[in-house]
């Protein structure tokens, strides 16, 4: 047995969806502010690319030039 099937065997995947409920939905202001003004600790990247999530969720594509026309 390889590794590779010995780690597939013993950890197995699980398809899942996490979804958020209620007021996790949607981030405040506030938390938007507090995340860009982490930005130069690298939590810009981790914002840009929640919004670009949030903007083409339900889209066939995450091309960001194309979340522009949504």
């Amino acid at each position: 047995m390889t590794t590779k099937e010995a780690v597939a065997r013993a950890l197995p995947v699980q398809d899942a969806r996490i979804y958020p409920r209620g007021g996790l939905d949607v981030l405040s202001r506030a938390e938007v502010a507090r995340l860009r003004d982490a930005s130069s600790g690298g939590m810009h990247e981790l914002l840009r690319r929640c919004a670009l999530a949030v903007l083409t969720s339900g889209s066939a594509s995450d091309d960001p030039r194309a979340a522009r026309d949504l």
